[in-house]
């Protein structure tokens, strides 16, 4: 399986937590912060319907490479029941 995922858009005032303190709020040693102009994107490669359960992906940050404490790639491991 090859994946592209996108994302982009911005958040609505109405939807800030530092606005609005009845919202959630990440503790205060997660980064969070809003999306610029550029888009978030990532692209994966991987196996699927392993054991007919399972799905396993390599995924690579292609935006935003330069997020402290985030990595640019990563293992995703699925379990997927299909009837």
């Amino acid at each position: 399986m090859v994946t592209f995922k996108a994302l982009w858009g911005h958040r609505s005032q109405k939807n800030n937590p530092f606005r609005h303190p009845e919202l959630f709020r990440f503790p205060d040693n997660v980064n969070v912060t809003d999306m610029g102009s550029v888009p978030y994107m990532e692209v994966s490669v991987g196996i699927d319907n392993i054991l007919s359960l399972f799905r396993v992906d390599s995924v690579w940050r292609l935006s935003y490479r330069n997020t402290p404490d985030a990595p640019n790639w990563g293992i995703l491991v699925g379990m997927h029941l299909a009837f």
